[in-house]
């Protein structure tokens, strides 16, 4: 496990939570999904070519060797202009945002704000 977090640090990444011995029993695999209950693991997150790259690293037991989980996350592409959401609220009624906010905060990130301006 601590191989995974120094090789993280190393290339400028984080290790975000760590869970040495939280569970000693076994679980069905058919349900395993990560958050079950694990001998020992980390998860680590890093980011490269503006994505967000996140690991959850799970050690399978002494010998057993490791289990790898790899998410990678865009950012979100715009696809929509101000002056085609008018459009949209003409024609339709109804417009849909997708608005990002900071984790656990009603305050909108500011990549999101330009979709909330009127346009010029």
């Amino acid at each position: 496990m601590r191989n995974f977090q120094n090789a993280a640090k190393r290339a400028g990444g984080t290790v975000v939570s760590e869970y040495p011995g939280w569970c000693k029993t076994t679980v069905d695999e058919s349900m395993h999904t990560g958050n079950n209950c694990i001998l020992y693991g980390t998860t680590l997150k890093l980011g490269a070519k503006g994505k967000e790259i996140w690991a959850f690293v799970e050690g399978k037991g002494e010998g057993e060797g490791y289990e790898v989980w790899l998410l990678e996350r865009e950012t979100m592409k715009q696809d929509i202009e101000a002056s085609q959401l008018r459009e949209k609220l003409d024609q339709g009624g109804v417009i849909s945002l997708y608005l990002n906010f900071d984790t656990g905060s009603a305050i909108i990130q500011q990549s999101s704000i330009p979709q909330l301006k009127p346009p010029t």
